[in-house]
C-alpha cells in the first residue's frame, strides 16, 4: 500500500514539475519577453529588473538565448521523467538536444565575452561526450545481456565475463567523467586568476596614471591630495 501511494505520489510531482517548471515557466517568459520585443521595451527598466538577466549578457542578434538555456534543461528533464524505463531512448533523445544547442552555439556565439562563450560551449561538449559514453555503456550492458552460453557451465562462464567487462566499461565511463569535470574547473580557475591579474595591472596602470596627474597638476597640489589618498581612491569599486 505504501509502495502504491508512493508511485502516485512521484507521479503527481512529476506532472506538475513538467506542466509549471519544465514547460509553463518558460512558455510564460517566452510569451511575456516576445511582447516586450514587439513593443520595443526590452530596454525599459521594469523590464531590465525583472527579466534582463535574460539577455543582458548577450549580443542584439542573440537576446533568446537564454530562454534556449531553460527550454534545453526543460527537454532534458521532461526526457528523464517520460522515458525512464528506458536509458538508451533518454540518452539518444538528450544527445540530439545538446548536439542541436551546441551547433546553435558555436553558430551565433550568443554571449557578449568571448571567455563566456568558450566556458558554454566547452560545457555543452562535455554533456554531449558523456551522454555518447553512456550510451555506449547502456549499448554494450543491453547486447551482453541479450547473449546466452550453451549449458550451464557456459551460462556461469558468460555471467562472470558479462559481469566483469560492465564493470570494466563502467569504471571507464566514471574516470572519463571524472577527468573532463577536473580539466573543466582547471581551466575555469585558469581563467579566473588570468583575469584577476589582467584587472589587478589595468588598476595599477591607472593608479600611476592618477598618481602622474597628481604630481604634474597645481589645482591638485593645492589642494594637498596625498598619494595615500589617491591610492585609497582606485581601491574603492566604485571608481
Amino acid at each position: 500500500c505504501d509502495v502504491t501511494h508512493n508511485r502516485i505520489a512521484a507521479r503527481v510531482f512529476a506532472v506538475f514539475y513538467i506542466a509549471v517548471v519544465a514547460i509553463g515557466m518558460p512558455l510564460a517568459t517566452t510569451i511575456q519577453l516576445n511582447r516586450a520585443w514587439l513593443k520595443n521595451q526590452l530596454c525599459d527598466k521594469r523590464m531590465i529588473a525583472v527579466f534582463g538577466f535574460l539577455y543582458e549578457s548577450f549580443q542584439s542578434d542573440a537576446l533568446y538565448w537564454g530562454l534556449i538555456r531553460y527550454l534545453k534543461q526543460a527537454a532534458l528533464c521532461t526526457t528523464s521523467v517520460i522515458l525512464w524505463r528506458s536509458p538508451r531512448a533518454q540518452a539518444i533523445v538528450g544527445t540530439l538536444v545538446l548536439l542541436v544547442v551546441a551547433a546553435k552555439h558555436a553558430q551565433l556565439q550568443p554571449c557578449v565575452g568571448r571567455v563566456e562563450n568558450n566556458f558554454e560551449l566547452a560545457g555543452l561538449m562535455i554533456a554531449l561526450i558523456m551522454n555518447v559514453l553512456g550510451l555506449m555503456f547502456t549499448a554494450g550492458a543491453a547486447s551482453s545481456e541479450s547473449g546466452g552460453g550453451a549449458g550451464l557451465r557456459g551460462h556461469f562462464g558468460d555471467e562472470f565475463e558479462r559481469r566483469a567487462r560492465n564493470r570494466i566499461e563502467f569504471t571507464i565511463y566514471v574516470v572519463a567523467f571524472i577527468v573532463l569535470l577536473v580539466a573543466y574547473v582547471a581551466w575555469a580557475v585558469y581563467v579566473t586568476v588570468q583575469d584577476r591579474r589582467a584587472l589587478r595591472a589595468r588598476n595599477e596602470a591607472r593608479l600611476r596614471l592618477l598618481l602622474w596627474q597628481t604630481l604634474r597638476d597645481d589645482s591638485f597640489k593645492d589642494q594637498h591630495i596625498s598619494f595615500t589618498a589617491v591610492q585609497h581612491a582606485l581601491q574603492d569599486p566604485q571608481v
